[in-house]
């Protein structure tokens, strides 16, 4: 598989997760590379890198594990429902279990394309699933953002990796309350979300307190 075929199927499972779970959602690219039997996460950058640029995705977060996250754009909604560029996408659509792979039975896909869940089965890594109330909250204040035009690109980006990091956080067993309270503060110091982070500190708190 080329970086070029990478980049479209990386876009469609985007367009597809996006259209379930909302448009403002920030989604993990790496499993779904690792759903067609792409591990090599410079190959997952260079696919990002490639979207980026098109200014198909936004709200891109590299994070130090490797993972990448980001969002589609407008631009690349248009690209999937007219069906890309290097005929992958059709290709996938119509015979997925070619590309679909299992590694290590870590990842197990069940139910069609468009309805596909992704179970994770690893033995080293519990992922801690935020509450409804909290994922909510964050979607808020990134939608927030992303409307704030009293904002600078940069800092909108700078911001939104910030909810990311927040929300990796919140994710862990093993938290940084120094961090936590860290970007907190600076989120709220942002008059477009200040109170949505105010909202948000009665659903963390619990969370700290375990620390």
């Amino acid at each position: 598989m080329t970086v070029s075929e990478l980049s479209e199927l990386l876009l469609f499972f985007l367009y597809e997760q996006a259209n379930q779970e909302g448009h403002t959602q920030i989604i993990a690219l790496n499993p779904y590379a690792q759903q067609v039997g792409i591990n090599d996460v410079g190959r997952i950058y260079n696919a990002t890198e490639i979207l980026k640029d098109r200014g198909l995705i936004k709200n891109v977060c590299y994070h130090v594990d490797g993972m990448v996250r980001a969002s589609i754009s407008g631009e690349g909604c248009l690209f999937i429902e007219n069906g890309g560029q290097t005929g992958i996408i059709q290709k996938y659509r119509s015979n997925p279990h070619v590309y679909t792979v299992n590694i290590d039975q870590s990842t197990v896909i069940q139910g069609n394309v468009s309805n596909s869940n992704i179970t994770a089965h690893s033995l080293r890594v519990t992922q801690k699933v935020l509450s409804n109330d909290i994922q909510n909250i964050l979607s808020q204040i990134i939608d927030a953002l992303n409307r704030d035009l009293s904002l600078s690109n940069s800092d909108r980006e700078d911001l939104l990796q910030d909810v990311e990091s927040l929300r990796g956080q919140l994710s862990k067993n093993k938290k940084d309350r120094t961090l936590i309270e860290r970007i907190l503060n600076n989120l709220s110091s942002i008059a477009s979300i200040g109170s949505f982070v105010t909202n948000l500190y009665p659903h963390i708190k619990p969370l700290l307190e375990r620390i």
